[in-house]
């Protein structure tokens, strides 16, 4: 990771204006965590998960308007040119769009897109 905890938090919090909430996916060998723009104390649990072995490596925008439900995602910029990590942002979206229906069940969902889109 080039850039400090404090740069990924400033980075997470100039997004969140753009969605309803916005997160900072953090990668372990066996899972992912999702650290919320919204949560008061982001910048201690990324402390915590990079500490752990935990990598920062995208981020994924949830946005709700009149009923429609759509997530877009985007790597950091260090993974910007790594296949792999739009591959499994794409499925992090997909799974995270499966549990938003069921606390919004109501939602009608809308793909995922890739990018900045």
């Amino acid at each position: 990771m080039n850039r400090t905890t404090v740069d990924l938090i400033e980075e997470l919090e100039a997004e969140k204006n753009n969605f309803t909430n916005v997160a900072l996916a953090v990668g372990f060998e066996s899972t992912t965590i999702f650290i919320f723009a919204t949560e008061a104390d982001k910048l201690d649990k990324l402390n915590l998960a990079v500490k752990a072995g935990g990598e920062p490596f995208g981020l994924l925008g949830i946005d709700m308007h009149s009923g429609l439900l759509s997530i877009q995602q985007r790597p950091l910029q260090e993974y910007a040119e790594e296949e792999w990590v739009e591959q499994y942002l794409y499925t992090l979206t997909s799974d995270l769009r499966e549990k938003l229906k069921e606390q919004y069940p109501s939602a009608l969902m809308e793909l995922p897109r890739g990018g900045n889109s």
